[in-house]
């Protein structure tokens, strides 16, 4: 298995995805797949998988508790990344640094990755990884980067309608990590 480091990516052999993300559970840490076009938004908030909406509208993007399978091929033209993320319960004291076993498992095809999400502090919402589109070819990161402002910061960073939403400084609630990069790095 090849581990990335935060950071470090690496091309996606074929196109059907079986991704496995431990450390979270419903009520303290939920996870979460954003459908993002090249500008880092959804196309609208249907693109935002979660386990009240378990499957994108294409159903190309599957989540089954811990679990999501990705059919890479049947992604629509304009989806050129996708944010597998997690955020932290409203009702859930402390941050993701109080959850240290957060990793990722990536099956390509038969080539696996690991990821372990590191470097958190007051993070309350992070992505953890990254599956990008870069010259044709489909990519994963360790991206392990997050907001301090939790879920609603995570979701207006990518565009998604949050309910009860009062106007706020762009990124204001964004932690000492900064926003995630427009573009992934080769």
């Amino acid at each position: 298995m090849n581990e990335l480091s935060k950071g470090a990516n690496a091309p996606l052999g074929g196109t059907g995805l079986a991704i496995t993300v431990v450390g979270t559970q419903p009520g303290t840490v939920d996870l979460m797949v954003l459908q993002l076009t090249a500008d880092g938004v959804v196309r609208t908030d249907d693109d935002f998988v979660f386990y009240n909406q378990p499957r994108s509208p294409e159903g190309a993007v599957r989540l089954d508790g811990g679990d999501i399978t990705v059919d890479l091929s049947a992604l629509p033209p304009q989806i050129e990344r996708l944010a597998v993320a997690v955020a932290m319960d409203d009702a859930a004291p402390g941050s993701l640094a109080s959850s240290p076993q957060l990793a990722v498992t990536i099956d390509a095809h038969g080539e696996q990755y690991a990821v372990t999400a590191t470097g958190f502090t007051s993070e309350r919402a992070a992505v953890l990884v990254e599956i990008y589109l870069r010259g044709g070819a489909w990519k994963v990161r360790n991206v392990s980067a997050g907001w301090d402002g939790g879920l609603p910061a995570l979701l207006r960073e990518h565009g998604v309608s949050v309910e009860n939403d009062t106007p706020q400084t762009p990124l204001a609630a964004a932690s000492t990590a900064g926003p995630l990069p427009a573009t992934p790095p080769v």
